[in-house]
């Protein structure tokens, strides 16, 4: 019978995952600001920066490392 792997260590790193993913999705939320966007936000702005922050969050835990990796990579090529 293989080991069972606890709980508690699946959940942990699915948490870093997500929060990994998060911190991207904030970043790339960040970027028109960082590029000289009037500070006015609507609702709709809020909604759309959520929305990124939170797809961003649950494709990490999905994909992981590679998600992250490819990510980081078209933020690299970016001119902002």
């Amino acid at each position: 019978m293989p080991p069972e792997t606890p709980i508690s260590t699946t959940r942990s790193a699915m948490a870093r995952r997500f929060a990994a993913g998060a911190a991207m999705g904030v970043l790339i939320a960040s970027v028109p600001f960082a590029a000289g966007h009037p500070f006015q936000l609507s609702s709709l702005e809020v909604a759309a920066a959520a929305l990124v922050i939170t797809t961003s969050g649950v494709m990490g835990c999905l994909w992981g490392g590679r998600f992250l990796d490819a990510l980081s990579r078209a933020l690299d090529s970016t001119s902002v």
